[in-house]
């Protein structure tokens, strides 16, 4: 009767505290107490070995359109090269978007000042109508007359002293010409650098997010083991013998 009773009692046990966890190369189990417990003298506990939870694939690609590469070392930490390659390519055009913007800025500022003391004429605030108006024509006469002829009579400029201008030499008005397609050329790069860094992390964030859902696929299908381990504990002071029962089934 004795032994009927302590067998009842553990397969009583055992089937209510089954867990089953996935084991893979990158998961490492824990061992967590389940079931009531008051003190390690007091009673018995049961406990169980179970996995981490699985990583999200939208995570991965969440931090990697914030940041590429960051999906990629969310999604493995341990081997992230290629996110590690799509961190240092966002970095860098930034600093290029960086370089280029203060770079613009510079050579706005010389022409401004090359245009005033050479065509007696303040640039400051004005938009690039103004720049093509000044650096395609002589005076501000000239290019009133060449709007004339075009009947272009909504872009004639009021003729007054703010707004006049004269090139002494056309070899200063080709100079400032010069400078002025310098200054378009580079900010014509950096909506090309826009797209390159959305583009980036687009590609990080697929990527990254690919790693994921393989990772949790790996787990659940190739991988996965049932371990069931049950321990009924009796008090450090007592005589009596543990009793205890332990499966394990792999697939």
């Amino acid at each position: 009767m004795q032994r009927l009773g302590i067998a009842a009692l553990i397969c009583f046990v055992v089937l209510f505290s089954s867990s089953i966890y996935a084991q893979h190369s990158i998961v490492y189990p824990t061992q967590h107490a389940i079931g009531p417990y008051s003190s390690p003298n007091e009673g018995s506990y049961l406990f169980a070995d179970l996995g981490e939870e699985p990583k999200q694939p939208s995570a991965a690609l969440r931090r990697s359109l914030l940041l590429p590469g960051w999906g990629e070392y969310y999604a493995n930490p341990k081997s992230w090269t290629r996110g590690q390659w799509h961190m240092a390519a966002d970095i860098s055009m930034i600093l290029s978007y960086l370089g280029i913007s203060y770079r613009s800025i510079q050579l706005e500022d010389e022409l401004i000042t090359f245009a005033r003391s050479k065509a007696g004429i303040d640039l400051s605030g004005r938009d690039r109508e103004w720049y093509l108006a000044v650096s395609n024509h002589n005076t501000l006469d000239l290019y009133n007359d060449y709007l004339l002829r075009t009947r272009n009579w909504n872009q004639l400029i009021e003729d007054n002293s703010i707004n006049q201008w004269s090139w002494s030499e056309t070899s200063d008005r080709s100079e400032f010409n010069r400078m002025r397609e310098q200054i378009d050329k580079s900010k014509n790069q950096l909506p090309a650098l826009l797209t390159l860094m959305v583009l980036n992390r687009v590609v990080s964030g697929i990527h990254a997010f690919g790693l994921v859902r393989d990772s949790n696929k790996l787990m659940d299908s190739s991988n996965a083991t049932l371990y069931t381990r049950l321990g009924i504990l009796q008090p450090e002071r007592s005589n009596q013998s543990y009793v205890g029962l332990e499966l394990r089934l792999s697939f």
